[in-house]
């Protein structure tokens, strides 16, 4: 028996897990407003993309597996609107890990008609090597009071070594910043 119990893999506890999302939750945050800020700074209008809800899967059998967002219906309409109006080519991903979450920012801009969409998600490390398996990332906004969803796609993505960040990262980034708030603290 002792073989076994040496040999097995110790769970995280609960408040971890919450803790390493929180200081997650916390970086990707500072990361959208500092991006965002920058975008509007140069004269960009800027759609900030934040779901209610962030998972990973398929919307259906046939569709290829991503990450699905589920936002309000007026950010959806919102979306669209953004969508309608421009050619997003100028794309950027920005992912980070803490702890067993991935944390992931991505960009795409319309450089002509200065545009720009921001998409931010969380989820589990598990799922990165699913998202990562081709060179395409799908992306699935759905509405979440009338269930009809969108599928955007990045093509051409070339996917690095993410950064682990800390909670000792983000203390030597901003002392004096208080984190937003949160139900879990």
């Amino acid at each position: 028996m002792r073989i076994f119990k040496f040999f097995r893999k110790e769970k995280k506890k609960p408040e971890q897990l919450i803790r390493e999302f929180e200081i997650g939750r916390r970086a990707l945050l500072q990361k959208v407003k500092e991006v965002c800020d920058d975008l509007r700074s140069k004269g960009y209008n800027v759609l900030e993309l934040i779901p209610l809800i962030a998972s990973v899967g398929k919307a259906e059998k046939k569709k290829p597996f991503g990450i699905m967002l589920v936002v309000t219906s007026e950010l959806f309409k919102k979306f669209h609107e953004y969508v309608d109006m421009g050619e997003y080519s100028n794309n950027q991903l920005k992912m980070f890990y803490v702890g067993d979450y991935a944390f992931l920012l991505i960009t795409a801009r319309d450089d002509n008609k200065k545009l720009a969409i921001c998409y931010s998600t969380a989820f589990r490390r598990k799922h990165v090597k699913k998202i990562q398996g081709k060179d395409t990332l799908y992306i699935y906004i759905i509405d979440g009071q009338t269930s009809k969803y969108s599928l955007i796609y990045f093509k051409n993505v070339r996917w690095g070594v993410a950064p682990e960040v800390t909670e000792d990262t983000l203390k030597s980034q901003s002392k004096n910043e208080k984190p937003p708030s949160t139900p879990y603290w």
